[in-house]
């Protein structure tokens, strides 16, 4: 390959899967400056998002503690569960990751996945947050939050500031006060650069149910939120380059929960569905209606797509949409302890299964790039 141009080697690197690449940096140095070249990782993360190259990284517990991190590539998965006949399938296709921190002491938590970098919470005393790369095995982790305290609520969400090229972690601290004025939120935000935390004003909503991590659309973080002042239910935006927050759209009609529902069961869970935002509606044991805000930030724009009544997928507390299938009608679903595929014009779901001891505690969509944290630190 060496007498071929410049321009075809890089187009020929440019459609080879990561795990293709990374043993190419070895052949020769220029092989290594191109690939491990800004401007080439750019174009590779940009070519696989746009070839929809994206696997499935989800989280097993086995025992009390240990954790177990799993990836799935969705082509395989989603031709195997078309085809399979039987209600679970057992998923082989699935391959564990060397996550860099494992630890019986820590339970691990998945905050958000961004260019193929995930951002993991591991619960302890302190708490742990790591920026990791799975495919590369680099990883960087974060110094503790200033607020950090068993008694607060907190959620996070993960995003990549283009304005300045650079990697963000959002925390937001759900403070449980008095009945006078019950919840107060103050919000972090990290920045990968400056390896360094940073308090920004308060907020004047609030997160009473929504454990979920912040969903990525449009450059913009959202949460399920509720307005301190007017006690509105609403989608909460956060702009990850202004890092302001504004109530995007309020949540009204028939997305919203009647004022005599059960919360705890009756909930509702953001997610995106064909490139838009979209809503789980969720009565508890009866359905969960899929809406789908189809002009963003345009609360009349709502349409219900389709309705779920399986018992598996209405009898779940946290459900959450992690993916939709191009081809139409098929979704990913994840539920308490397992991932659901539902098939919306066949009207059937399944269970994935993995095959070993653990249960299912989480899971996130994930595109392998070859994006550097530049921290120096890799899992041996």
């Amino acid at each position: 390959m060496s007498s071929l141009p410049g321009e075809i080697i890089e187009n020929i690197f440019l459609r080879l899967e990561v795990k293709n690449l990374l043993p190419c940096r070895c052949v020769c140095k220029p092989w290594r400056d191109l690939i491990c070249s800004p401007n080439f990782i750019y174009k590779h993360l940009n070519l696989s998002i746009q070839d929809n190259n994206c696997t499935l990284m989800f989280l097993y517990l086995v025992g009390s503690e240990y954790n177990l991190f799993y990836t799935v590539d969705y082509n395989p998965l989603m031709s195997s569960l078309a085809s399979s006949p039987t209600e679970n399938y057992e998923c082989d296709e699935a391959v564990q990751m060397d996550y860099p921190l494992n630890s019986t002491d820590y339970r691990a938590r998945i905050l958000g996945s961004c260019n193929g970098l995930l951002c993991v919470h591991s619960a302890g005393s302190p708490c742990v947050i790591t920026i990791w790369n799975p495919s590369s095995n680099e990883y960087k982790q974060l110094p503790e939050p200033s607020n950090h305290s068993s008694n607060n609520i907190d959620y996070y969400g993960f995003n990549y500031d283009y304005q300045i090229d650079d990697y963000k972690v959002v925390r937001i601290v759900d403070y449980i006060q008095d009945q006078e004025d019950p919840i107060n939120s103050d919000v972090e935000v990290y920045t990968s650069r400056s390896n360094s935390w940073k308090s920004i004003r308060s907020i004047p909503y609030y997160f009473p149910s929504d454990k979920n991590c912040g969903v990525i659309l449009n450059g913009a973080l959202h949460w399920l939120g509720v307005g301190t002042d007017d006690g509105e239910d609403l989608i909460v935006a956060f702009d990850i380059s202004e890092e302001t927050f504004e109530g995007l759209a309020v949540i009204e009609g028939p997305v919203l929960h009647p004022p005599e529902s059960d919360d705890e069961v009756d909930n509702n869970s953001l997610g995106v569905l064909g490139g838009c935002l979209s809503l789980l509606y969720k009565v508890y044991g009866e359905r969960v209606d899929v809406w789908v805000m189809q002009e963003y930030g345009v609360k009349e724009s709502w349409n219900k797509r389709f309705t779920i009544t399986q018992d598996n997928v209405t009898e779940d507390y946290s459900l959450r949409l992690v993916r939709n299938f191009e081809n139409g009608g098929q979704i990913l679903l994840m539920a308490d302890d397992c991932i659901i595929y539902y098939d919306a014009n066949r009207k059937s779901e399944k269970e994935v299964v993995i095959p070993g001891d653990g249960c299912f505690v989480g899971g996130d969509n994930f595109v392998p790039s070859l994006v550097s944290l530049y921290s120096g630190t890799y899992m041996q």
